[in-house]
C-alpha cells in the first residue's frame, strides 16, 4: 500500500526507523502515548496524596495497569499499530477519575478549600479530569455513533481547551500567589 508523506524533515528522519505503514498509520503513536501518560498521572497522584490507604490503592492501580499493558503486548501484539488500545483507555481513564476523586476528597478532609482555587494540582487534575471524561467516550464510540470529523474535533477541541486552560489558570495562579493569595 502506498501512503502519502507529507515532505519533512521529521517524516523523512522516521522512515531510516519506522515503515512506511508504521508512519502513515500511527496508532502505535497514540497507544505509547497512552502508556507514558496515564502512568504519569499515576506517579502525579501518588506524590500528591498523602494518606496511606489512597497510595496503597495508587500501588494498585499501577499494578492493575501494568496487567492490562502486559495482556495488551502479549495478546495483542498485532492491533498495536492497527487500532487504539480501548482496554487499556478504559482502564486508565477510571483509574484517572478514581485517583482524581481520591485527591479532591483529601483537599475536603485537609479543610484545605481557602487555598483551593490557588492550587497548581487542582487546576491540572480538573482540567485531566474533564479531559477524560469527554474525550474518553469519544475516543472508544467513535465508529459506532458514526461522528463525522467535524463532530469528533469540535469535542476533542473543547476538551483540550478545557484542559490546557485550566493548567493555564493553575500556572498563572500559583506564580500570582504570593503576590495575591496572602
Amino acid at each position: 500500500m502506498n501512503y502519502h508523506q507529507p515532505d519533512s524533515w521529521i517524516i523523512k528522519a522516521f522512515s531510516l526507523v519506522f515503515s512506511e505503514e508504521m508512519i502513515a498509520r500511527n496508532f502505535w503513536l497514540m497507544n505509547l502515548y497512552d502508556i507514558v501518560t496515564y502512568n504519569f498521572y499515576l506517579f502525579f497522584f501518588y506524590k500528591l496524596v498523602r494518606r496511606r490507604a489512597y497510595r496503597k490503592w495508587i500501588l494498585f492501580f499501577v499494578l492493575m495497569l501494568l496487567a492490562v499493558m502486559l495482556y495488551n503486548l502479549f495478546y495483542k501484539t498485532a492491533d498495536f499499530n492497527k487500532v487504539f488500545l480501548v482496554n487499556y483507555v478504559i482502564t486508565g481513564s477510571s483509574i484517572v477519575f478514581v485517583a482524581s476523586i481520591m485527591y479532591f476528597l483529601t483537599l475536603l478532609k485537609n479543610d484545605a478549600v481557602d487555598n483551593l482555587f490557588a492550587s497548581l494540582p487542582f487546576w491540572i487534575i480538573l482540567g485531566t479530569l474533564v479531559f477524560q471524561l469527554g474525550c474518553t467516550p469519544i475516543f472508544i464510540f467513535s465508529n459506532e455513533l458514526n461522528f463525522t470529523g467535524n463532530t469528533y474535533n469540535i469535542i476533542l477541541m473543547v476538551c483540550n481547551a478545557i484542559l490546557y486552560g485550566c493548567m493555564i489558570i493553575g500556572f498563572v495562579t500559583h506564580a500570582l500567589k504570593p503576590k495575591i493569595f496572602t
